[in-house]
């Protein structure tokens, strides 16, 4: 029987603001009981395992981050729309480093849940790549090009790998320009 008051929410927000603090391979059942003033076996009633507070984290950092993509793109269109993505993509890999690692390997996992959450971010962008009036296939790679930009950014900003004197945000801005100037020059190309 689960504790009065104590709802799953409160405990995997609790379980997140630890694996932000320390580190996902560093959550522990014992630390989020004692964070929430229980003891460690009253926590199993509300979940089965560390195994699954580790899914339902991961499910939870996506919602965020999804959430984070469709305010930042609200009222902007396809290529804007994608670039606002991926702006906000690398200030949370920045503002939440540890968290941000959660989500790089989420797509790999089994849980119904985290998969659906995955996939919805995903067709998320892939309509804003539409958008384009590119292929789906064409979208795809669009997709995973933004993507990998986004990570590589964040990833060698993450371990100061940026030592050059200049903004990385207009490193980034450029990336993005060169990337969509490119997807435009192939469109043309196609209507020659």
């Amino acid at each position: 029987m689960s504790r009065k008051g104590l709802e799953i929410e409160t405990i995997v927000k609790t379980a997140t603001e630890l694996t932000d603090e320390k580190g996902f391979d560093r959550l522990t059942i014992k630390e989020v009981s004692e964070r929430l003033g229980i003891k460690s076996p009253s926590l199993y009633n509300h979940v089965g395992s560390l195994s699954e507070l580790k899914e339902l984290v991961s499910s939870y950092v996506m919602e965020q981050v999804r959430d984070g993509m469709v305010k930042a793109s609200m009222g902007q269109n396809g290529v804007e729309a994608l670039k606002e993505m991926g702006r906000y993509y690398i200030r949370f890999a920045r503002e939440h480093g540890r968290l941000y690692e959660i989500i790089q390997w989420m797509n790999v996992g089994t849980e119904e849940q985290s998969e659906a959450i995955f996939s919805g971010v995903m067709d998320l962008i892939c309509d804003m790549a539409g958008e384009l009036g590119v292929s789906e296939l064409e979208a795809a790679h669009i997709i995973r090009t933004v993507r990998s930009l986004a990570h590589g950014f964040a990833s060698v900003e993450s371990h100061d790998g940026f030592t050059y004197p200049s903004s990385v945000e207009s490193s980034y801005e450029y990336a993005l320009d060169l990337l969509f100037c490119g997807i435009k020059a192939s469109r043309e190309e196609e209507y020659l």
